[in-house]
C-alpha cells in the first residue's frame, strides 16, 4: 500500500511534467498564487485552499513555500489527503520533514503523518537524484573564497575584484547549465550571500560617485556587468517557474539606490495622541514605477504586498487597534515624547525606558491575538479547528518580506 501512494505521487511529480504541452509564462502562476497568499491573510482558508489547487492542476512547476502554505491551508479545512500529497512533493524537493514540527502542521492525523515518515527515505532520495553535486561544488567554492574574503578583511578593490571574477564564472555557470532543478541552499536555489556580493557590486558600480568608485581606475575600469550580468538569466528562469521572484528581487535590491526597484514602499505610523493610523508611501507616480519593475519580474503590486503583512492586516488597523491599552501601558512606565527627549540619546535610562516600552507592546500583541480566537470549518465533516491565537498560526505560513515599516507615536506626556 505504501508504495502505491509513492508511485501514484511520483506519476504525479514526473511523468505529467513529462508529458507533451505547449510552454508556459508563469506569469499567471505567480497572479494566482497572490490571490491564494490575500485569502490566507483574510483568514479564508477555504478560498486559499481552492486557488492553490487549481493553480498546481494548471501548472506542473510548484515552488516549495507554496506547497508549505497549501498544505497547511489542506490541513485546516480538512482536505487531509492532498495535504498528504503535497507534503511528500516537498519531501521531493529536500523540506526536511523534521521542519514540518509545527502547532497547525501537527493537526494533520498521526496515521498519515505515519504514512509520510514512511515514505520520507524513499522520497529524500528522489531529491538528491537531482541535485548536481558539480554544480553545488562550484556553488560552494565561490561561497567559502567570498567569505574568505571578508572574514580576514581583504581592500575593497581586491574582494571587488574577486565578486566580479565569480560573476564570470556564475554568468557561465547557469548559461550553461541552467537554474538547479532543486532548491540547494535551505529552500533556495542559490546561496543567498553569493547572490547579494553579485548584485551589490553590480548595482554599486551603477552609482560608482555615490560608492566612491573611480571608473577610471582599475580594477573597475575593465569591469563590463553587461557581459556577466545574471539579471536576464534569472529573470528568465522566474517566468520558466524555476525560480521565485522573491528571491530575485531580495538579491537584486542590494546595493540598489533606484527607490523603484526596492522593496520598501509604505510607512505606517500609529499616533497615540491623535488615536489615528496613518499610512504613507512615494508619490503616486514613484508607486505606479515601483509596480511597473515588480510586474516585470513577477512580484504583485506593492499594495497587495503590503496587505499580507501579518501585523498590517490584523492588528495595525483602525478599526481594531488598541489604542487604549497602549496608552494605559505607557502612561505606567512614563512613556511620553516629553520624557523621550529629555533622556540623551544612548543613555542607560534612555535603553531601560525603550526596554519597558518594548516589553509592554509585545504583552499587548500577545493579548490581542490571544482574545481573537475563531474556528476554521472543516471540508471532512470531522472536527472544526479551533484558531487560539491569529498570529502564531499566519506565523507558520510561509511569505516574502514585509514592505512596510511600522512606528508608534507615543502621547506628548
Amino acid at each position: 500500500m505504501k508504495y502505491t501512494i509513492v508511485f501514484s505521487i511520483l506519476f504525479h511529480i514526473i511523468l505529467f511534467g513529462a508529458s507533451a504541452r505547449p510552454q508556459q509564462t508563469y506569469r499567471a502562476y505567480y497572479d494566482s498564487i497572490n490571490v491564494a497568499e490575500l485569502s490566507v491573510f483574510e483568514l479564508n482558508f477555504h478560498k486559499a485552499y481552492d486557488t492553490y489547487s487549481r493553480t498546481f492542476s494548471r501548472f506542473e512547476k510548484r515552488h516549495v513555500n507554496d506547497l508549505h502554505n497549501a498544505s497547511l491551508c489542506a490541513i485546516l479545512i480538512g482536505e487531509h489527503t492532498q495535504a498528504k500529497e503535497w507534503i511528500m512533493e516537498m519531501i521531493t524537493k529536500g523540506v526536511d520533514i523534521n521542519t514540518l514540527n509545527t502547532r497547525y502542521f501537527k493537526e494533520l492525523p498521526e496515521p498519515i503523518w505515519e504514512e509520510i515518515r514512511q515514505s520520507s527515505s524513499f522520497l529524500r532520495s528522489i531529491y538528491l537524484s537531482r541535485v548536481d553535486s558539480s554544480y553545488m561544488a562550484t556553488l560552494d567554492t565561490l561561497r567559502e573564497r567570498e567569505q574568505d574574503f571578508l572574514i580576514n578583511r581583504k581592500p575593497k578593490a581586491s574582494y571587488d575584484s574577486l565578486v566580479y571574477e565569480h560573476a564570470k564564472v556564475l554568468h557561465a555557470l547557469v548559461s550553461e547549465c541552467g537554474v538547479p532543478p532543486v532548491p540547494l541552499y535551505g529552500g533556495f536555489h542559490f546561496p543567498i550571500d553569493v547572490l547579494l556580493h553579485h548584485f551589490g557590486l553590480r548595482n554599486q558600480l551603477k552609482y560608482p560617485k555615490e560608492n566612491d568608485i573611480d571608473l577610471d581606475a582599475e580594477p573597475y575600469k575593465s569591469m563590463d556587468f553587461s557581459q556577466c550580468d545574471l539579471e536576464p538569466l534569472l529573470h528568465e528562469a522566474v517566468f520558466k517557474g524555476e525560480l521565485t521572484p522573491q528571491f530575485l528581487a531580495s538579491a537584486m535590491a542590494h546595493s540598489e539606490l533606484d527607490s523603484t526597484r526596492q522593496l520598501g514602499a509604505f510607512w505606517l505610523t500609529v499616533d497615540l495622541g491623535s488615536k489615528t493610523i496613518t499610512s504613507e508611501s512615494t508619490s503616486e507616480e514613484n508607486l505606479k514605477q515601483i509596480d511597473l519593475y515588480r510586474q516585470s519580474i513577477g512580484l504583485e503590486s506593492a499594495r497587495d504586498a503590503a496587505k499580507k503583512d501579518i501585523m498590517v492586516a490584523h492588528y495595525f488597523n483602525q478599526e481594531s487597534f488598541p489604542f487604549d491599552e497602549h496608552i494605559r501601558r505607557f502612561r505606567d512606565i512614563g512613556f511620553n515624547k516629553k520624557t523621550i527627549e529629555s533622556l540623551e540619546s544612548g543613555s542607560k535610562a534612555a535603553h531601560q525606558l525603550n526596554l519597558k516600552a518594548f516589553r509592554a507592546l509585545r504583552e499587548i500583541q500577545t493579548s490581542f491575538f490571544e482574545c481573537n480566537r475563531y474556528r476554521i470549518e472543516s471540508n471532512s465533516g470531522k472536527k472544526s479547528i479551533s484558531i487560539e491565537n491569529k498570529l502564531n498560526l499566519l506565523k507558520e505560513f510561509k511569505f516574502s518580506q514585509s514592505i512596510v515599516n511600522h512606528s508608534i507615536v507615543a502621547e506628548p506626556e
